[in-house]
C-alpha cells in the first residue's frame, strides 16, 4: 500500500487575455481539489497571480474555497497588457524552497498561461538554473498553454522547464479544456516515485543553495542538554563526537555521532544536509564530522608550498621556444666550451698550470650569468671548466690560449679543435630566476619552483 505523502500545489495563473474565461478556470480548479483532496487529504493549495501594473500576488490558504474567492474577486484586476512567465515562476520555486525546509513531501507548480513572456534571456538562463536546483525536493512543474496558435515563441524553453521536473507540456485551443486537463493530473503524480533515483546526489555546484536553505543544529546550555532520542542517554559511548546538539523547530537532542549516522542514511543528497527525524524540518551539520563519523576518506588538497604556476613578481614567463632560443644562443657564444652538469659543481683538482703571456682575457656574459673558462694544462690541448657566478657580485672573465696551428702534429689538429655542442645534446637548463641546473626535461626549477 502507498504511503501518503504531504503534497503542496501552486496555482499560476499568467493569463493576460480574454481567450480564458474565469468560469472555466474556477471550475476546473475546484474539480481538481476535490479530487486531490481525495486522493491525498495531506495536500495544501497556493495561488499566484499578477494585478494591474505587474504587481505579485500570492495567496497560500488551507481552505480551497479561499483560493477559488480569490479568484473570481480578482479577475478584473489581473495584468492584461504583459505576461510575466519567468517572474511568477521565480516566485512560486522560492515558496516551494521555503516550504521545503519545513518539512518533506513532493511540489506541485500548475502554470495556466495564454501567450509567450518577452523577457531577456538572462531571465530564461536564471530560471533555467533555478528550476534545476529545487528539482530535488522533489518539484513538478506542469503547462498548461492555452490558445490558437500552431507554434510560440517560448515552445523549447516551457518544454525544458516541464522535462527537467518530470511534469507535463499541453496545449489547448478553448478553457473549458482545463477542467479535462486538471482532472488527468491529479492521478498521474501519484507514481512519481517510479521516476525516482533510489538516492538522490545534488550536484556540488547547488551545494551552496541547500546550504543556505537548511539550518545549523544549535548548542544547548549547560544543563538543558536532554536525552539523546537514539540512545536515550546523556552520555555517549562512541568515544568520539560526544556532545549534545539539538534542533532549533522541536528542541529534539541529539549526540553528534548518532546524528552523524543518521544524516549519512536520511540526507538530501548532501551527506550533511538531512531532515529532523522528529519535525522533519532541514537541517545541516558539519559535513567534516559526518565524514569522519561514517569512515569517509577525506580528499586531501594539495600542498602550497608558496609558488603558483605563474610568478609575477618576475614579469611575464617566457614561452618554451623563446626559452629554447636564448639556450642556443649561449650555446653558440660558448660552442669551445665542453661542459656537463657535473662540471657546475665545486671540484677539488689543483690550480690550473701559469698562463701563457699571449693569453687574452675575454668576458662572457650570457644572460644575466658569467662563465669562467680557466685554461688547464694538458699536454698539446687544452681542457676547459666551466662555473657559473651572479655578475652583479663578480664579473669574470676569460681567458684562453692559443697556439699556432703548425706546432701540433697533423693527427692530432682535428682532434685537438673544440667541438661545437648542439642544443639537442645539452643536459641541462639554467633557471632565469635562480640560477640553478635543472634537467632538460624538467618543467619546473627543482630549487625555486619556476616553471622553465
Amino acid at each position: 500500500m502507498q504511503t501518503t505523502k504531504y503534497e503542496h500545489v501552486i496555482f499560476y495563473l499568467d493569463i493576460t487575455g480574454s481567450l480564458v474565461k474565469r468560469k472555466d478556470v474556477t471550475k476546473a480548479v475546484i474539480q481538481f481539489i476535490k479530487e486531490k483532496s481525495n486522493l491525498n487529504p495531506l495536500t495544501k493549495y497556493g495561488l499566484m497571480y499578477f494585478k494591474e501594473g505587474g504587481h505579485p500576488e500570492y495567496v497560500d490558504d488551507d481552505d480551497p474555497d479561499v483560493l477559488v474567492k480569490k479568484i473570481s474577486e480578482d479577475w478584473k484586476e489581473k495584468e492584461s497588457k504583459e505576461n510575466f512567465l519567468e517572474n511568477g515562476l521565480f516566485y512560486c520555486l522560492s515558496v516551494v524552497a521555503q516550504k521545503s525546509t519545513e518539512r518533506a513531501g513532493e511540489f506541485r507548480v500548475i502554470v495556466v498561461t495564454d501567450k509567450p513572456s518577452n523577457k531577456a534571456a538572462e531571465y530564461q538562463e536564471a530560471l533555467f538554473n533555478l528550476v534545476n536546483t529545487v528539482c530535488f525536493f522533489p518539484t513538478y512543474i506542469d503547462v498548461i498553454r492555452v490558445g490558437t496558435e500552431r507554434f510560440y515563441s517560448d515552445d523549447v524553453k516551457l518544454r525544458i522547464i516541464t522535462s527537467t521536473t518530470n511534469g507535463g507540456l499541453f496545449y489547448v485551443s478553448e478553457s473549458k479544456h482545463l477542467t479535462q486537463i486538471l482532472q488527468g493530473l491529479t492521478k498521474s503524480k501519484r507514481f512519481s516515485a517510479l521516476n525516482q533515483p533510489e538516492h538522490l546526489v545534488i550536484d556540488e555546484e547547488n551545494k551552496e543553495f541547500y546550504e543556505n536553505l537548511a539550518t545549523d543544529l544549535l548548542t544547548p546550555i549547560p544543563n538543558e542538554e536532554g536525552l539523546c532520542i537514539f540512545c536515550n542517554s546523556e552520555i555517549c559511548d562512541s568515544g568520539i563526537y560526544t556532545r549534545i546538539l539539538k534542533c532549533y523547530n522541536c528542541n529534539s537532542s541529539f549526540h553528534e555521532y548518532h546524528i552523524g549516522k543518521y544524516a549519512f542514511e536520511h540526507n538530501i543528497g548532501l551527506l550533511h544536509i538531512f531532515r529532523c527525524p522528529h519535525c522533519d524540518v532541514l537541517l545541516k551539520m558539519e559535513e567534516h564530522a559526518v565524514l569522519v563519523i561514517n569512515d569517509i576518506p577525506i580528499e586531501e588538497e594539495p600542498m602550497d608550498f608558496g609558488f603558483s604556476e605563474s610568478v609575477d613578481d618576475f614579469g611575464p614567463e617566457p614561452s618554451e621556444v623563446e626559452m629554447e632560443v636564448e639556450m642556443e644562443s649561449v650555446i653558440d657564444h660558448l660552442d669551445y666550451i665542453h661542459y656537463d652538469e657535473e662540471d657546475m659543481e665545486m671540484s677539488d683538482e689543483p690550480e690550473p698550470a701559469p698562463l701563457n703571456s699571449n693569453a687574452q682575457a675575454v668576458p662572457l656574459r650570457p644572460s644575466g650569468f658569467s662563465f669562467f673558462q680557466s685554461p688547464v694544462a694538458n699536454g698539446n690541448s687544452l681542457a676547459t671548466k666551466s662555473s657559473q657566478v651572479k655578475s652583479v657580485e663578480q664579473p669574470y672573465t676569460s681567458f684562453s690560449q692559443e697556439e699556432p696551428e703548425e706546432n701540433v702534429p697533423e693527427h692530432q689538429r682535428e682532434e685537438s679543435k673544440p667541438r661545437k655542442r648542439s642544443a639537442s645534446a645539452r643536459k641541462f637548463i639554467v633557471c632565469r630566476i635562480c640560477g640553478t641546473s635543472n634537467n632538460v626535461y624538467s618543467k619546473k626549477c627543482k630549487n625555486c619552483g619556476v616553471n622553465l
